[in-house]
């Protein structure tokens, strides 16, 4: 598992799961996130066939 500040992103198989983790703030989005968010998705572009985006709490 990788981890970005308030972003998990992890591999299982051919899968890239990108997981929000900021349930402090119900997962609002910063730019700091989303710059984030950008990072997790051009290594699953490399790595992955699928990704699943998900979250952590009770807010996605």
């Amino acid at each position: 598992m990788r981890e970005s500040g308030t972003i998990r992103y992890l591999l299982e198989g051919d899968v890239a799961v990108i997981l929000i983790n900021n349930p402090g703030t119900l997962n609002a989005l910063s730019t700091n996130m989303i710059e984030q968010l950008d990072d997790a998705f051009e290594l699953a572009c490399r790595e992955a066939r699928a990704v699943l985006l998900s979250s952590h709490g009770r807010a996605f």
